[in-house]
């Protein structure tokens, strides 16, 4: 029966297809470093040849010349990756299909993350939010589907669409207080999904936002604030919602 469901859920409501038409910038922005043809080469930011042994970190892939974009990271990188500080955007698509990424470490000094820069990285376990971002957008982090847990700073005030589409292992979020809109499908597909925590002033809930989310069983609320939510949640026709408000 469970298995009829799924495939009538799946029929008429089909996994879409959010991918980005990435576009990298002009070839005059771009610094080869010797990348393609060896991307474990040293690309050491920083490094003077007296102590290039002594740095750890490395910039595998392809940055601007000032290094401080992380343009693409190659294809076939396995493992966990290292975004060295002073890097302080990671442009559209920059890891996406990067099947072999297990982690991302990212240094505090990151602010931007462009949209699907994660998009179907389907092996990533962990990866750290700086606290510096202040927007998760379109189709970031979709389809990761080993992504377990991912905390979201309280710099964050915009949550695009998509953006954690397709995450099947996710089983608890936190959205900051700084966002007050969920936007189209940000959950869809999160169908291992069991509580998660609304900032304290939601005004809208788009289209297919938990669509498939049928293990969701807690929507945390702050103290005092159910009568506000559950009028909320009628008005963007979000009724089977009501029942799992739990107030902090």
């Amino acid at each position: 029966m469970e298995d009829s469901f799924s495939r009538l859920r799946e029929e008429l409501f089909p996994k879409q297809n959010t991918k980005e038409e990435c576009s990298q910038p002009v070839e005059e922005e771009i610094e080869d470093s010797g990348v393609f043809s060896n991307w474990m080469a040293d690309n050491i930011f920083g490094a003077d040849e007296d102590d290039e042994e002594d740095k750890e970190e490395q910039y595998i892939g392809r940055y601007s010349n000032d290094k401080t974009a992380l343009i693409e990271c190659p294809k076939d990188f396995s493992g966990t990756y290292v975004i060295p500080d002073g890097v302080e955007e990671i442009l559209t698509c920059a890891f996406q299909d990067c099947a072999g990424l297990n982690s991302v470490i990212m240094s505090d000094s990151v602010t931007e993350i462009g949209e699907s820069a994660f998009e179907d990285c389907e092996s990533v376990v962990s990866l750290n939010i700086p606290d510096g971002v202040t927007a998760i957008e379109k189709s970031t982090f979709s389809g990761c589907a080993e992504l377990r847990r991912i905390d979201i700073p309280d710099s964050v005030t915009e949550i695009g669409e998509s953006a954690f589409a397709y995450c099947e292992s996710l089983e608890s979020i936190r959205i900051p207080n700084g966002v007050t809109a969920i936007e189209k499908s940000t959950f869809s597909g999160c169908d291992n999904l069991v509580v998660i925590s609304f900032p304290d002033i939601v005004e809208y809930i788009d289209n297919y936002a938990f669509m498939g989310c049928d293990k969701l069983e807690k929507i945390i609320i702050p103290a005092g604030q159910k009568r506000y939510f559950t009028e909320m949640l009628k008005d963007n026709r979000y009724d089977y919602l009501i029942p799992l408000l739990v107030e902090r």
